[in-house]
């Protein structure tokens, strides 16, 4: 009897302290969706700055179609009626809307309290053709469809782009990368992640893709075209081996160098620990498809 009451009053408290850790996990919050349509027929440049939160802009292949903003705006507190007060707080701000670039963000209208906390996550729908900088501090940036320049920032979060103008710079300290990019310059850089690049439709290229901590993976296609020169001060560089003489493998070296196609620009790939791999992508194929599966010695 005894032992059954100790029992039952240890499972008591083992589940209120479940239930506290929950309520500290996830604090009472509210949420609310804004949307925004407005003419392209300006807009040629998007610079958005998303503090808390991530940014999506996908490109649209009519360049007449309307401008679509649609924000969730996520605000928690101690309890729901100051997650409520923290959610009336917060604002979507969209300038420039008439004029060549238009600027989003979010803020406070009113002076933060102690405990309140807010995100913003941001949906564009906009032309194809334009130039977007966006700046994510803890959230993660995608950007698709898209045959202007891109320049993406993120402090702490997970940078996923797809784009062919004229270059594509995406930059994170505590992130992945994974891009797929059609243009002739490329820079990405992150201090603690992995970086996949997908460059088969390219054709001449240049430019850097370098990580800290972390593995590159590198997709090359018949048409691309570079220098390539790739080094790894602790790990292994792995080339595709193809009999009609692509690349070489190169199991056990820490660096290799490489022309592609007619040369062309420079292309760097640099990691301090970890591996680098070079994967050939058949003509007609996807990046998953390559002709680099024997990795036995030569």
């Amino acid at each position: 009897m005894v032992r059954s009451a100790i029992v039952g009053l240890v499972a008591v408290l083992l589940i209120a302290k479940v239930a506290t850790g929950w309520r500290f996990i996830w604090p009472n919050s509210a949420e609310r969706t804004e949307h925004v349509a407005f003419s392209p027929e300006h807009t040629k440049n998007f610079e958005v700055h998303a503090e808390n939160g991530s940014v999506e802009i996908v490109g649209q292949d009519d360049a007449s179609a309307d401008v679509e903003i649609t924000s969730v705006l996520q605000a928690s507190a101690h309890d729901e009626e100051a997650a409520t007060a923290a959610l009336d707080a917060m604002e979507v701000t969209i300038e420039g809307k008439d004029k060549d670039t238009c600027k989003v963000g979010w803020r406070w209208k009113t002076q933060r309290q102690i405990d309140w906390s807010g995100s913003v996550r941001f949906r564009i729908l906009a032309p194809e053709k334009v130039n977007v900088n966006c700046d994510a501090q803890n959230g993660e940036l995608s950007v698709s469809k898209l045959s202007g320049t891109a320049k993406l920032k993120s402090q702490n979060g997970k940078i996923v782009a797809d784009t062919s103008g004229n270059s594509l710079e995406a930059r994170t300290q505590n992130g992945v990368i994974d891009a797929k990019y059609r243009g002739p310059h490329i820079q990405l850089h992150t201090h603690n992640g992995t970086i996949s690049a997908d460059l088969s439709h390219t054709r001449d290229v240049d430019g850097e893709v370098t990580t800290q901590n972390g593995a590159i993976t590198l997709s090359v296609g018949d048409d691309t075209s570079c220098k390539l020169s790739a080094s790894t001060v602790n790990g292994r560089v792995l080339m595709p081996n193809r009999k009609k003489g692509f690349l070489k493998r190169l199991l056990k070296s820490h660096e290799a160098h490489e022309t592609l196609g007619n040369g062309g620009g420079t292309l760097k790939l640099a990691v301090q620990n970890g591996m680098i791999k070079v994967k050939h992508v058949k003509a007609g194929s996807d990046s998953d498809s390559s002709d680099d599966d024997d990795e036995s010695d030569d």
